[in-house]
């Protein structure tokens, strides 16, 4: 009785939500000219505002999205300045732009305008209040400053324009208030729905593709059409082979002026080139069997690849049409842009695309934009704040037409022998997609679908909003089926177009239909960051018993094969079954709803002739990790798998235990040359456990050296993001004595990282806690030395391209010489696009006991070269190299961080020191600047009096590969650094250091970067 009266209370909850359900109404009209000499728009705007809802409205807000490319601090120019796009930031004020010359005026009465910090909107407030089903006519001219350069979706280069975003716009009010929005190159629009007439007047020999259909343009028309048979005779002739001038022709003196109307959208933009080819082709609908016409507008740039183009258009207006509903309108564009958002942006039927280098990749991004003509052209979601509705549900789309006009294809953009050596041929069309969820998903770096744009990290934008979203889809297609599913999208089209869905409309729809309890989806998967991984446990024969009460009781008894999966995530997504005999061949799939921990699922009756057992096949699904899906059903090691060696390495494939290898070669001043093996299991996708074995022969000495390591990680949600233990052994050379004896040292050490969970990912500090226990044995020629060392240090690090930062507080400690703790802060101000800047570091460290027996574990000004890593945390080239020998000119940027090698300024009590390094713009070289103080003892006749004494160095420095490898020329010293080098006699040549950060140059480490987060 409580379940049935929940059920009707929630029933009648819906029919009142969707019952105030309400939409305004938005005409525009518009007369605009094109200076293409300022690059410049004035124009006027009547805007026809309906108010449909029960609220009386005393203000409307206006967009006024040109005001975004204005200056720095707009919220556009912080975005992408987050993002590390850096061409807006610097650049010039006469390549920006704004709206300006505003009048707002009501019957001919001005409107009072209220401005606040964001200045790409605006509050008009009425006169006279406008009540419910009341109609207002607002009116006002204004001017736009066209941005130049490849900033973001409104500008121009020379003469091609794009111009999207450009006009005021009233914001959408609906059941959540005003939707004020600021303008942003991550995340898009949410506009209200009316008609759109507007007038474009510009030079003659301008072509146009824009939104709505030429009203009384028979010229025009007919000049397209001559255009379009132009084309088609270089195409038949192949004379467009010999096409690449991309000069911009002069501007007509004669303007012309376009006239477009349409219904039911929500934006207007349109798009001019004087350079452009035209191809024209027509589409028939699937279901009302109208015909659309098709464009094509495009320069020589691309020639080759967009003479197919119509073929594209028309393959992307049916199949949306055939799975959604049909196209709604009479005409699409897609053009051919100098500049874009991406690989391309969307507007009501027309689209822009950038450079696409391929044929594949032109389909492709034609396939997606043109798809936006339903996602959100006629589904007007809020993209602010549901980018999936729009983005993910296009990318799904997008992918189904992909596949089904190229079944056949595997992973795009790579070759054919490429996507065999690493792996990538086990992927179809849409694994770029999986490969983009899992990079992130893996490392427990993604974020929820249902996360607001601007809050995802730009590389999640893609990853979460596009990629996951459409897999999530594709999945959910393959769990339905082809029919459940296109009726799902038929009835949620139906039911929604030309209005403004919410997540739950998409839910209750695909609910209603599915008759599927589909939380697991629309619940788990698109609003957390749940994640799907099923591994089967095992496989063995089970037995039903069946009586039979028929003349005499009997008994029959019936075998069966039975698995038991364990689900390792909490998303209870349902999990397809598939059973394969010898020939790979599909003997039965079945499905199996989503659960908790372990099951034990009965398999259909041709298990017992299948070869192997196998969860989701087809790879429908977003699977964290394949390689447990698969068992045998014979054999005693039914888990067990072939083993395959990979050179480099490549993706992982669930069908056998990859070892990856790759040749090494090393060298150091005391093995010299090494050469060996590195075996890892390692791939591009991180491992929740990572190995790494890698023996080197030292020719020299005729031993063995190497590195070995093993790390465990435990990805967490709570306070930590992941957690890691690992342990590493190596061994090397490192000093040969006149006898030549060989000397090694060898390190093993137990480690600890734990990165703590960051709920805001875009903007919040990475913060790391890392601890250590090292053990150091120096086995050489009379005796062998064993030190342990504890280590504890804490991180906090900012990923701010212009004003990097990072703090690390360091704590060591041995049982007998060391117990340190030391603080270093690091600031970078970069000033330019090539990231020249200033840095700076402090460094601090104390001693809580002053150790008076070995020198190398003091505080040191020139930091911890070869002689003094007492820890053997890097790399040295000649670890335990005196001067003038070259090589001990490396040296370690630690301690006081000095680029003079000296023994000066060392301490075993504290050390305080500030270093800069200065880049100086179009020059190979830059500045550095280093001072420290330290304590010290004056010892006279029968006294002791302490002192705090200073060093400083400056020079020229060299960044051969910044961070990387550095080259150091000190040019001027403090007194004791000169008098210590003139007393070595350390000539100018002996004195310049150098930096190779061996540890930075890890290939692993390396991967890790390159997918930022």
């Amino acid at each position: 009785m409580n379940r049935l009266l929940i059920t009707i209370t929630l029933a009648i909850a819906t029919i009142n939500i969707y019952g105030q359900y309400f939409q305004q109404e938005v005409n525009t009209t518009i007369e605009v000219t094109l200076d293409d000499k300022k690059h410049q728009l004035s124009a006027f705007e009547t805007i026809e505002y309906v108010n449909n809802s029960k609220d009386t409205l005393s203000f409307i807000y206006f967009h006024l999205w040109p005001n975004a490319y204005k200056n720095n601090k707009t919220q556009l120019a912080q975005q992408l300045e987050e993002n590390g796009e850096l061409n807006f930031r610097f650049s010039s004020s006469n390549d920006r732009g704004f709206i300006d010359s505003l009048d707002f005026k009501s019957n001919g009465e001005k409107l009072q305008l209220e401005y606040n910090d964001d200045i790409d909107y605006v509050k008009v407030i009425l006169n006279t209040p406008l009540y419910p089903s009341q109609t207002t006519t607002i009116t006002t001219p204004f001017s736009v400053k066209i941005p130049y350069g490849n900033i973001s979706r409104l500008g121009h280069l020379e003469n091609a324009y794009q111009l999207t975003q450009w006009f005021p716009k009233p914001a959408v009010y609906d059941l959540n208030g005003w939707n004020v929005m600021p303008y942003l190159s991550q995340g898009e629009f949410y506009s209200e729905y009316g008609s759109y007439d507007v007038k474009i007047t510009l030079p003659e020999n301008y072509v146009v593709g824009a939104t709505g259909d030429l009203v009384n343009g028979e010229k025009e028309l007919e000049w397209l059409n001559k255009n379009n048979l132009k084309t088609r005779e270089l195409i038949n002739s192949g004379a467009y082979k010999n096409l690449d001038n991309m000069e911009h022709p002069k501007s007509s003196l004669k303007l012309k002026t376009l006239h477009y109307h349409q219904e039911n959208v929500h934006d207007f933009a349109f798009f001019a080139d004087k350079r452009w080819h035209v191809l024209k082709g027509e589409v028939e609908l699937p279901h009302s069997k109208r015909k659309v016409t098709t464009w094509a507008m495009f320069t020589n740039n691309e020639f080759h690849l967009w003479k197919d183009a119509i073929n594209y258009l028309d393959s992307s207006i049916y199949y949306y049409s055939l799975w959604t509903g049909d196209y709604p309108y009479n005409q699409v564009t897609a053009l051919d842009g100098a500049l874009t958002a991406g690989a391309g942006m969307e507007y009501p039927n027309v689209t822009v695309i950038g450079t696409s280098y391929d044929a594949n990749s032109l389909e492709e991004v034609i396939i997606h934009e043109v798809g936006h003509n339903w996602f959100y052209g006629i589904l007007g979601s809020n993209e602010r704040k549901h980018a999936w509705m729009d983005e993910g549900m296009n990318t799904y789309t997008e992918n189904r037409t992909t596949e089904t006009l190229h079944p056949e294809a595997e992973f795009p953009m790579v070759s054919t022998n490429i996507a065999k050596k690493t792996g990538l041929n086990q992927y179809k069309t849409r694994g770029l997609h999986d490969l983009s969820y899992l990079a992130n998903a893996r490392r427990n770096y993604d974020q929820a679908i249902e996360t607001p744009s601007s809050l995802f990290t730009p590389t999640n934008y893609g990853a979460i909003v596009y990629s996951k979203t459409a897999i999530g889809f594709d999945y959910l297609l393959a769990y339905l089926g082809d029919s459940v599913f296109n009726e799902c999208m038929h009835a949620y089209f139906n039911k929604w177009k030309f209005k403004h869905p919410q997540p739950e409309d998409v839910q209750t729809v695909f609910t209603s239909v599915s008759k599927k309890n589909l939380d697991w989806f629309f619940g788990d998967y698109i609003n957390t960051t749940k994640k799907m991984d099923y591994e089967i446990l095992k496989l063995k024969t089970a037995y039903d018993t069946m009586t039979h009460f028929i003349n005499n009781s009997s008994a029959t008894i019936t075998a069966f094969n039975e698995i038991t999966v364990r689900n390792n995530t909490g998303l209870k997504a349902p999990i397809s079954i598939y059973g394969l005999d010898k020939n790979d061949s599909i003997l039965f799939v079945q499905w199996e709803e989503g659960f908790l921990d372990k099951k034990k699922i009965k398999l259909n009756e041709k298990s017992s002739l299948a070869d192997r057992i196998i969860l989701d096949y087809k790879m429908d699904s977003p699977e964290l990790d394949r390689t447990n899906d698969i068992i045998k059903t014979h054999g005693l090691l039914k888990k067990a798998k072939p083993i395959k060696l990979k050179l480099l390495g490549g993706i992982e494939n669930r069908n056998y235990n990859t070892i990856n290898w790759t040749p090494v070669f090393g060298w150091n001043d005391y093995d010299k040359s090494m050469l060996g093996i590195s075996l890892y299991n390692t791939t591009f996708l991180e491992k929740k456990n990572e190995w790494l074995v890698m023996p080197m022969y030292s020719f020299r000495n005729k031993s063995l050296v190497g590195y070995g390591s093993l790390k465990h990680k435990w990805f967490l949600n709570s306070f930590a993001r992941k957690i890691d233990l690992g342990y590493s052994v190596n061994s090397f050379s490192f000093n040969n004595s006149i006898d030549n004896f060989n000397t090694k040292w060898y390190k093993s050490k137990i480690e600890s990282n734990i990165e703590f969970f960051r709920t805001k990912l875009r903007t919040k500090a990475k913060q790391t806690l890392h601890i250590d226990y090292t053990s150091i044995i120096e086995e050489q020629k009379n005796k062998t030395e064993t030190d342990n060392y504890f280590n504890l240090s804490y991180e906090i690090k900012t990923k701010q391209i212009l004003k990097p930062a990072k703090i690390l507080i360091d704590y060591n400690y041995s049982f007998e010489n060391v117990n340190t703790i030391s603080i270093e802060i690091k600031k970078r101000f970069n000033y330019n696009l090539n990231l020249d800047g200033i840095e700076f570091r402090f460094f601090a460290g104390k001693s809580l006991f002053q150790n008076i027996y070995d020198s190398k574990y003091n505080w040191r000004t020139s930091g911890q070269n070869g002689k003094y890593d007492y820890r053997y945390e890097n790399i040295y080239l000649g670890r335990t190299a005196s001067q003038p020998n070259f090589l001990s000119q490396q040296i370690g940027n630690s301690h006081g961080g000095f680029k003079t090698n000296t023994n000066s300024g060392s301490s075993n009590d504290w050390l305080i020191a500030l270093n800069t390094k200065i880049d100086i713009p179009k020059l190979p070289f830059g500045l550095f600047a280093d001072v420290s103080f330290y304590p010290y003892t004056l010892v006279g006749q029968n006294t002791k009096t302490k002192k705090i004494g200073n060093n400083y160095d400056l020079g020229l420095w060299i960044p051969i590969k910044k961070d990387f490898i550095e080259l150091y020329i000190p040019l001027k010293f403090s007194k004791n650094i000169k008098k210590e080098l003139d007393y070595k006699q350390i000539d100018f040549w002996q004195r310049i250091t150098f930096i190779i950060n061996f540890n930075s140059m890890n290939p692993f480490k390396l991967i890790d970067k390159a997918i930022p987060y």
